[in-house]
């Protein structure tokens, strides 16, 4: 009996190194980090660029948008003074306002799809640099943070945010160094 005790607590011990030994070593080989996505896709250099020429692009319309308004002010304010209008003054002032209306949803609608499609084409571009700062730093698992309490707690140095974005800028710079103007 004493002899299976042994031979029992000798297994178990065995067991034990075993799996302290498995613990060590599976520490020590798997590298897990993240970044946080809203910092690396704001300071992403193309959404950046990307981000003025959507501002730039709202602008103008915008400034139509301001014109067309002034035109209509100035005619609602014309109508509203003049005693006789007459029916070609109505309906140009009708016609102004159905185009400003039209033109008004045709601008939201642009802006949508513009801001969607820029959105698709950085975070295409972001995946694709994102995967290859993995590669290049050899980790096996880099996951994405929103800052939200996704991760409860990450050890000092898992932290890769500063890194990639770093990496995803660079590989952004170096491919559009020929647009750089000389």
């Amino acid at each position: 009996m004493n002899r299976k005790i042994l031979i029992a607590s000798l297994l178990n011990g065995l067991l034990l190194i075993g799996l302290f030994g498995w613990m060590l070593w599976s520490k020590s080989s798997s590298q897990h980090y993240f970044i946080t996505t809203a910092e690396v896709y704001n300071e992403f250099e193309l959404t950046k660029q990307l981000t003025a020429e959507l501002d730039l692009a709202v602008s103008a319309r915008q400034l139509q948008l301001d014109s067309l308004e002034n035109l209509l002010r100035g005619m609602a304010t014309q109508i509203n003074a003049a005693e006789d209008l007459s029916q070609e003054e109505v309906a140009r002032f009708q016609q102004l306002e159905k185009s400003y209306q039209e033109k008004k949803v045709r601008f939201d609608q642009d802006h949508e799809a513009l801001a969607e499609h820029y959105t698709d084409e950085i975070w295409t571009q972001l995946n694709q640099y994102i995967e290859a700062s993995g590669e290049v730093q050899e980790v096996n698992f880099l996951f994405g943070s929103i800052g939200q309490g996704n991760f409860l707690y990450a050890r000092d140095g898992s932290d890769l945010t500063e890194d990639v974005l770093a990496y995803v800028n660079l590989r952004y710079d170096d491919e559009n160094i020929d647009e750089i103007p000389v």
